[in-house]
């Protein structure tokens, strides 16, 4: 964010709404002392787990594959 946003600014544009880089750097400063655990959920009420499809299995195994392999971030399915 930090990046794209000091591109913008050469060019005298601004995807803030509220703030600033100054703002986000001081955000930045305070998480590195954070300690947290991130988890993505993903809900579908409408998907019965019992008749999941194969290529939406295949899907969402996928996905959840690439959060954790690639973030290690946890992914949960929560359906009916």
């Amino acid at each position: 964010m930090l990046k794209r946003e000091s591109k913008r600014n050469q060019d005298g544009l601004s995807k803030f709404e509220i703030g600033d880089l100054k703002t986000l750097n001081t955000i930045k400063n305070k998480l590195s002392k954070c300690d947290f655990k991130l988890h993505i959920f993903i809900v579908q009420p409408g998907l019965d787990s019992a008749k999941i499809s194969n290529p939406i299995n295949e899907l969402l195994c996928g996905s959840k594959n690439y959060c954790l392999e690639t973030y290690g971030v946890p992914l949960k399915i929560i359906c009916t």
